[in-house]
């Protein structure tokens, strides 16, 4: 098989001269050639590139991609001529091409223009650690110093316009939550679309905190904070929680005369617990 007549355009040209090299040098740098695929599709940049495919690519164009991609898949194993090795680093290339292009077809999501700037020069613009992420990280732009119990706004530097018809929704970093005692107590916190202030987070700091027990309405009360135990410093820079856009449409309430007419279900008036959890 000539793989440069084959593979023409769907294979850089680096990779290309690495297969030219005899069956026995190509055995010995296969594995470190799949390595270095998986490593590529699982990079930042590889995601950041899906993103950008979203915009630019149809239902029908991803569909197309993995349609050929399959059509190299299938001949690729068909092939008699080529080593084992080489024939088993191509198909892992093309697999990981056709998993990326299914993963665009199955996650891709319309994006929403939302205008945002930066107050300081020590803003942060939010960021997506992958294109799949629901919640975009937001960070501090400010050094606070948390007492036990203590509640505070950490301030983002950052203001927006959201659309109308929109919100964002401030929810808490679950490797905060995990490993440190701050907390999002209003989580989750609503940005309206008409604010235009700057962006700040509510947090406070649990260290020492002896709560009560859990009341009727889910609330409960805190019953003594230990002023002994540690503070908690949040400092410029920090990933403090994430956003997430939400469509929120309005309610139209349509008033009826009892609770019957609302309509039967299982659960009926059963409340807080009724599920024997």
């Amino acid at each position: 098989m000539d793989l440069r007549e084959e593979f023409k355009g769907a294979i850089d040209e680096g990779m290309l001269e690495l297969f030219e090299k005899p069956d026995e040098d190509f055995a010995l740098i296969a594995p470190f050639m799949k390595a270095k695929i998986k490593q590529g599709c699982e990079s930042k940049e590889y995601q950041d590139q899906l993103l950008l495919l979203m915009d630019m690519y149809e239902a029908s164009t991803v569909e197309e991609e993995v349609y050929i991609l399959d059509g190299f898949i299938n001949e690729l194993k068909a092939d008699t001529d080529l080593s084992p090795e080489k024939k088993d680093v191509l198909v892992y290339l093309f697999e990981c091409q056709r998993e990326a292009y299914q993963k665009l077809r199955e996650c891709g999501r319309p994006k929403i223009k939302v205008k945002i700037t930066k107050l300081s020069d020590k803003a942060i613009l939010p960021t997506y650690a992958h294109s799949t992420d629901a919640g975009c990280d937001i960070y501090a732009a400010e050094t606070v110093t948390f007492k036990p119990g203590e509640t505070k706004i950490v301030k983002t530097d950052l203001a927006v316009a959201i659309p109308p018809g929109y919100e964002i929704q401030i929810r808490p970093r679950s490797g905060m939550s995990y490993k440190t005692p701050m907390r999002i107590p209003n989580s989750p916190g609503t940005i309206d679309c008409e604010y235009r202030g700057n962006v700040g987070v509510i947090m406070q700091n649990t260290n020492g905190v002896v709560w009560g027990e859990i009341k009727e309405d889910g609330d409960r009360d805190i019953i003594s904070i230990d002023p002994t135990a540690d503070p908690y410093t949040i400092h410029e820079g920090d990933k403090i929680a994430q956003m997430v856009l939400n469509e929120v449409p309005m309610i139209d309430w349509n008033e009826v005369e009892t609770v019957e007419d609302l309509g039967a279900t299982q659960r009926g008036k059963g409340g807080f617990g009724s599920t024997g959890q």
